[in-house]
């Protein structure tokens, strides 16, 4: 188990930090296999409720706070772009990278103003289509994390439009992915092959700069060697597919797939702290300054007995959010709700997370929703 007190810290080589902080060098070419436009799957048909706007989560306290909101609605457009992206690449048609371009600086833009809301956007259960919304959200989650690591707005650009596009090589390997069974060994290894798909693609049909074919190829590479397609050990990695992992990762782990149901934030930061040695010690840390060990939405238990959600995360102090008091530890509903910022409440400090189980049985998500 990897201490969260050592990643905060962390003993970090001199020359990664020299590596995340210099300024973007010119990314040495990677071949990508050829991809025929022959072998292009068709773009799966969507149904007339998924060609809607994009569906509100289930989660009727996040109707309540963020719906309505310009955060919510520039979700909406990037979604919209990413559908007919989609749809133009299964028609073999050219997309110049001033498109994405234009959306990632609209994203950039407005995170740097909510970002508490699209933490939240990004973490709810947003019942899309998988690639389409796996990649907005990883797209989002990036930036905020290329924000914390100090990225110029150049820089961050680059970022966002590779993260916005790093998994189209998954659409040609979706109907695999998509079963819900175990997957035979030729199965998993057409499906590590996505990586080479994208490449080729973005190569084919976009304008998009090698950096960004790198993170499409390298974005399952792991700094050990022992990630795909083809094994690139640490510095061998681009800094921006680094970025790319974690965040596909974090995305994947709180999003529901037919194989699995999904993680809180709470869980799924304590998996990726467990399996801290495949990811960057950098880029995990700027992860968790965007999304703190109790990520906003966690129901959590205070030394005081009194349970609540987190609402409001507070800067450099991950341990210490504000937290909305709903019920007792018991479950039964407090007579007034308060919001305690354990910031300013020094007495006060969570001792838990609520399981699963017990969000379940108390209907804590319909209490939160009930609020007038």
């Amino acid at each position: 188990m990897v201490k969260f007190s050592s990643i905060m810290k962390g003993t970090q080589e001199q020359e990664e930090k020299k590596e995340l902080s210099k300024k973007t060098e010119p990314a040495r070419e990677i071949s990508a296999p050829p991809f025929e436009k022959a072998q292009w799957p068709p773009i799966p048909k969507q149904t007339p409720e998924e060609q809607k706007k994009v569906s509100l989560p289930q989660d009727a306290a996040f109707e309540t706070d963020i719906v309505g909101t310009s955060a919510w609605k520039l979700y909406q457009q990037v979604v919209d772009f990413m559908r007919s992206v989609v749809t133009r690449i299964g028609a073999n048609e050219k997309i110049r990278r001033e498109e994405f371009v234009d959306h990632v600086r609209s994203l950039a833009e407005e995170i740097s103003h909510n970002k508490e809301h699209f933490v939240s956007i990004i973490t709810a259960e947003t019942p899309d289509n998988y690639i389409i919304g796996h990649q907005v959200d990883v797209c989002i989650l990036a930036i905020q994390m290329g924000i914390e690591l100090g990225y110029g707005d150049e820089k961050l650009l680059e970022l966002g439009c590779g993260a916005l596009i790093f998994d189209i090589g998954m659409l040609k390997v979706l109907d695999i992915v998509k079963q819900q069974k175990k997957l035979g060994e030729n199965e998993l290894d057409e499906v590590r092959r996505h990586p080479e798909y994208g490449a080729a693609i973005l190569k084919q049909l976009t304008d998009m700069p090698q950096s960004v074919i790198d993170i499409a190829l390298q974005h399952h590479e792991r700094p050990d060697g022992k990630g795909y397609p083809r094994g690139l050990k640490g510095r061998e990695i681009s800094e921006f597919s680094k970025i790319i992992s974690i965040a596909d990762v974090y995305i994947a782990l709180t999003h529901s797939r037919p194989e699995r149901r999904r993680l809180s934030p709470h869980d799924a930061i304590k998996e990726l702290l467990q399996n801290a040695r495949y990811f960057s010690p950098t880029v995990l840390r700027s992860l968790l300054s965007v999304i703190s060990i109790y990520p906003i939405g966690t129901w959590v238990e205070l030394n005081s007995h009194d349970i609540g959600r987190v609402v409001r995360l507070n800067a450099g102090q991950a341990l210490r959010p504000a937290v909305e008091l709903v019920c007792d530890h018991h479950g039964q509903p407090l007579e007034k709700r308060s919001v305690v910022d354990l910031m300013e409440n020094p007495q006060l400090y969570i001792t838990s997370v609520v399981d699963n189980a017990n969000i379940e049985k108390w209907g804590l998500e319909k209490l939160v929703a009930s609020k007038a």
